[in-house]
């Protein structure tokens, strides 16, 4: 999506109330008090919105609902066991990620059932069968890299960007438009205070509760950003309990296409709003209307930087949207615009020319959520973006340039998959430049990346930092043979090379989470 920002102007309005906002989204719940509706038996491992269920019996405890609705083989256990592993909920039903003790699930205030597993069915052990030559472990693939004093310490591969409009590929990553305006953005490394803020038309009136209506897209976006950042960024969400309503109708707003201008209808959300919600004490604020409504009336919108006043204070981040289609587009499309919130560029092409809308996508395919934010893919957030936002640092990044070949023809990098979280190695990055730098990384099927076994590998990619938003500021060097327009073949598989820039890049070996490259200068 676009990025705009702008100064608002006329919106002060003759009377200020300051309401203190009603608690947010996701608060931690006590055990069950109500009796147990009985035990229920899972008989194989199971995932559901990626939450692992083992294996064995699990107690129920039912509140505000029947406990014949939850329990038996068409209750709603049952339904949702029933889900693929990273499917959402059927809706108003969200899981309670952040629930103190055993999992919840909830459609609403007082409303839900927990399951808390009593005994796991132990998973029989196998005989071992000898092997010759046992197939190197995670650890041991890991002792195989080049020792931590071959490379160059981890912060020496920071680029810059001097791009003239909005790039922030380089650090520090709020210097954008060549380095002439500092960007606000959210802050990577703490809890977010996020409202949504839900509208209504005169001609298109809710009958729902928004609590309940964008109570998965919350929990969604918060489960992903915890994820891909290892813990370091979490949302506190507000849905605020009652729908505003817009002093036009969704056709007086001229915002039916893609790339519309938003911002009138961004605007009077906030004006709406501000005289009963205090708005300044937010991060960042999202207007969304009532999802009734047919796309082709109000697009999903872009990004938004202030500062802009209001009678309850200034936002200085936000975004909007008229309906977003279906769940999955949903959640996606709030983890796109926030990305923009802070501070990452648009992967996909749009400046120039392009034979269609897969061609705009030929510069990183649907390898990341900035690229595309409407299919199930690898839709994880890029190394190279978590480096810039403070996700890696000395333990995931392996930095070299060209003098670190002077004593060694060759060097051994290991790397784990991306989509883990742990004190591995992530990234190797070779700088090319000032403004340049060379990245690889691994990715397998796991996390929120959607994977076929075929596709997984070591991801290459060029990173330069003169090259703006959606001109491909990030560009995926393919394997050798690759095929698909959208780069779904795109990662090196084990026994593949790649020249690039003067470096052969040799994917080595893997273990179940861990890739060995050889990278050696040319």
């Amino acid at each position: 999506m676009r990025i705009k920002g702008g100064v608002a102007k006329g919106l002060l309005i003759s009377m200020i109330l300051a309401l203190i906002p009603l608690s947010a989204f996701g608060t931690n719940h006590a055990g069950p008090k109500t009796p147990s509706c009985g035990n229920y038996k899972v008989s194989t491992n199971e995932i559901i919105v990626g939450v692992k269920f083992p294996k064995g019996t699990y107690q129920i405890n039912a509140f505000g609902i029947s406990c014949a609705k939850v329990m038996g083989s068409k209750g709603l256990f049952a339904k949702f066991l029933k889900l693929k592993d990273k499917d959402p909920l059927p809706k108003p039903w969200y899981y309670l990620a952040d629930a103190v003790g055993a999992p919840k699930f909830s459609s609403g205030p007082g409303v839900g059932f927990r399951v808390q597993l009593l005994t796991a069915t132990p998973t029989p052990t196998p005989t071992p069968t000898p092997t010759p030559t046992p197939t190197p472990t995670p650890r041991s693939l890991l002792t195989l890299a080049s020792p931590l004093s071959n490379f160059l310490p981890w912060d020496s591969c920071k680029i810059q960007s001097t791009g003239s409009k909005f790039n922030t590929v380089g650090f520090p990553l709020n210097s954008i438009w060549g380095g002439t305006r500092t960007g606000n953005f959210i802050n990577p490394n703490n809890e977010v205070k996020a409202l949504i803020i839900p509208v209504d038309f005169p001609k298109y009136r809710a009958t729902t509760n928004p609590k309940t209506d964008f109570a998965s897209l919350v929990a969604n976006t918060n489960s992903y950003f915890k994820a891909v950042s290892y813990q370091n960024l979490s949302f506190n969400f507000t849905i605020w309990d009652r729908y505003f309503t817009m002093s036009s109708n969704p056709e007086d707003f001229s915002a039916s296409a893609w790339q519309s201008n938003m911002l009138p209808y961004f605007l009077e959300g906030l004006r709406i709003a501000s005289g009963e919600i205090s708005l300044k004490d937010f991060d960042v604020v999202y207007v969304i209307s009532l999802q009734s409504i047919p796309t082709s009336l109000i697009t999903p919108g872009p990004a938004f930087f202030g500062p802009y006043q209001t009678s309850s204070g200034v936002v200085n981040l936000g975004s909007a949207a008229g309906s977003l289609g279906n769940e999955r587009n949903q959640w996606r499309w709030l983890v796109h615009e926030t990305g923009h919130l802070l501070g990452l560029a648009d992967l996909y092409g749009w400046v120039g020319s392009y034979l269609d809308d897969d061609d705009r996508h030929r510069y990183f395919g649907d390898w990341d959520i900035m690229s595309q934010n409407w299919k199930d893919s690898p839709i994880e957030l890029n190394g190279w973006f978590r480096y810039q936002l403070g996700w890696l640092n000395k333990s995931g990044v392996r930095c070299l340039d060209s003098t670190s070949f002077l004593k060694e023809s060759n060097l051994s990098i290991a790397v784990t998959a991306i989509e883990l979280k742990d004190e591995n190695p992530k990234i190797g990055v070779i700088r090319l430049g000032n403004q340049k730098a060379l990245v690889f990384e691994y990715r397998k099927n796991l996390g929120f990346d959607v994977l076929k076994k075929s596709e997984e590998g070591v991801l290459v990619y060029l990173v330069d930092g003169e090259k703006d938003s959606r001109t491909g500021p990030l560009q995926i060097q393919p394997r050798l043979g690759s095929t698909s327009k959208l780069l779904y073949d795109a990662a090196l598989r084990v026994g593949d090379k790649l020249t690039i820039e003067g470096y052969e890049i040799s994917f080595l070996n893997d273990s179940e989470y861990v890739a060995l490259i050889e990278v050696r200068k040319k």
